[in-house]
């Protein structure tokens, strides 16, 4: 089964090997990547984008309302104009007669207020994901093979009784997908069957693991 590498300049990078999802993406303004080395750069170069904007947005809102209103004027001065919607019909803050907020001001408290909250991921929307995607799969290896000890990870190995990382009868082989996924290659045919397999049975560990993310 083919699969398509895709990027949506809302949600980022995705995959899908569903010759319609392929034709919805793309009337929906989606654009196909060429091949997976495209798509592997792509997801990086998104992930490093969404970590740039949050740095910023935590810099800018520990600014001083002063910071703040200087900072946003050099912006409007590089720009050379403003948003028309916000700024065209704002009530002069110099005269006497003003009372209201500004909508600068206003603005940005809704700004600050949009952050979404956190996504909690459940059980069945983690099992959903691995049944579909090969890329959930590839990355469950690597999250259980993180979760294992260092002795276990050299053994290839499952020692303790900890509900971490793989079963012992799984350790095996998950250890060795791990490491494939993480020499960059894809799995395929029955390995990726057995991974899926192997992942599935884990998934409890792989929800606390996406939680633990945006906690």
């Amino acid at each position: 089964m083919t699969e398509f590498y895709l990027i949506d300049q809302v949600t980022g990078p995705f995959t899908t090997s569903c010759p319609a999802k392929l034709a919805e993406a793309l009337a929906d303004g989606c654009t196909m990547l060429p091949h997976e080395d495209a798509y592997l750069g792509a997801v990086a170069h998104w992930v490093d984008t969404q970590k740039e904007a949050q740095r910023e947005l935590d810099r800018f809102s520990g600014l001083s309302k002063e910071e703040q209103d200087i900072e946003y004027e050099v912006w409007k001065m590089k720009h050379g104009t403003c948003n028309e919607d916000l700024y065209l019909s704002e009530t002069d803050y110099s005269s006497p007669e003003y009372q209201g907020t500004p909508v600068y001001e206003t603005f940005m408290k809704g700004f600050r207020k949009s952050k979404p909250a956190p996504k909690v991921w459940t059980r069945t929307e983690i099992d959903d994901m691995l049944r579909t995607r090969t890329d959930a799969v590839e990355r469950a290896m690597v999250v259980l093979y993180n979760r294992q000890t260092a002795d276990e990870q050299s053994a290839g190995d499952t020692k303790y009784t900890n509900g971490r990382g793989f079963a012992a009868y799984a350790a095996n082989k998950g250890t060795y997908y791990a490491n494939w996924v993480l020499k960059g290659r894809r799995l395929s045919r029955h390995h990726l069957n057995n991974a899926r397999k192997i992942a599935l049975k884990h998934s409890r560990q792989l929800v606390e693991e996406a939680n633990s993310k945006v906690s």
